[in-house]
C-alpha cells in the first residue's frame, strides 16, 4: 500500500508547526528567524517562538519597468537594491525616480511593520527565511540576493510548498533548503491551504511585537 500523500496545509499556523520540526536543531542558537511579509509572517512566528529565536521580516519590493509595472527590473530591500540588465536601456532619470519611490515605500513599510522595535543584526549569524509558499520564485531569490549583503553566516531557505520552477530558481541560493511540498500541478500557494485568509499590515505588526517581548533588541541572538 503506498504511502498518502500529503495534498494540503489546515492553515498558516499548521504549517509553521511542520516547519518548526524540521528546523528544531537550529532551537536557541545564533539565528534570526526571517518572516516575508505578508503571509509568511505568520508561519514564521511559529517557528521563532518553538525555537525561542528573535523574530524579523524582510521587506522586499520589486521596481517595475516604467511602461509595463508587472515587469521587474530589480528589487529594493533595506539591504540595498538589484537591477536587471534590462535596467541600463531605462534613462537614468527615470530609473532613478522608479528607485527612489520604491525606497520610500520600503522604508514605511518597514517603519509600519516594526514599530519602535530595532531591525536585526544578521552579520555572522544563522538567518532562517520563512514564506507560506513560492510561485515564481523571482521575488524570493531576490530577498535572498539582498540579504546576502548583511553578511549572515547562512541563510536558510524554508517553506512549506513551493512550485518546481522556484525550487530551481531558489534552492541553490540558500546554504540550506527545506521544503515540504514540491507538487507536480502548481497554481498558486493558496490552493494548498485549507484556510488561506489574508494577512493584514496590522497582523504583521502585533506577530513581530509579541515575538520578540523582553528580548534585547537590534541583536540576533538570545
Amino acid at each position: 500500500m503506498k504511502n498518502r500523500i500529503k495534498q494540503f496545509f489546515e492553515s498558516r499556523e499548521s504549517a509553521g508547526e511542520e516547519l518548526s520540526q524540521k528546523l528544531w536543531k537550529y532551537r536557541n542558537g545564533r539565528t534570526v528567524v526571517i518572516g516575508i511579509p505578508r503571509g509568511g509572517v505568520p508561519l514564521a512566528a511559529v517557528v521563532a517562538k518553538n525555537l525561542n529565536l528573535p523574530l524579523d521580516v524582510a521587506v522586499v519590493k520589486k521596481i517595475g519597468h516604467p511602461s509595463n509595472p508587472e515587469l521587474a527590473i530589480g528589487a529594493v530591500s533595506s539591504e540595498g537594491l538589484i537591477l536587471d540588465p534590462e535596467a541600463a536601456k531605462i534613462p537614468e532619470d527615470i530609473l532613478m525616480e522608479r528607485i527612489k519611490t520604491v525606497k520610500e515605500q520600503v522604508k514605511r513599510q518597514n517603519e509600519l511593520y516594526r514599530g519602535q522595535i530595532k531591525e536585526q543584526k544578521l552579520d555572522g549569524v544563522r538567518v532562517i527565511v520563512i514564506d507560506d509558499g513560492m510561485a515564481t520564485g523571482n521575488t524570493m531569490r531576490a530577498t535572498l540576493n539582498l540579504l546576502r549583503k548583511k553578511n549572515p553566516a547562512s541563510i536558510i531557505l524554508a517553506v512549506p510548498v513551493a512550485s518546481r520552477e522556484s525550487v530551481r530558481k531558489t534552492r541553490f541560493i540558500a546554504d540550506e533548503f527545506i521544503c515540504l511540498m514540491e507538487p507536480d500541478l502548481f497554481f498558486s500557494v493558496g490552493q494548498f491551504f485549507r484556510d488561506f485568509r489574508a494577512v493584514s499590515d496590522k497582523e504583521v505588526s502585533r506577530l513581530i511585537a509579541d515575538a520578540n517581548k523582553g528580548r534585547n533588541s537590534g541583536f540576533g541572538y538570545f
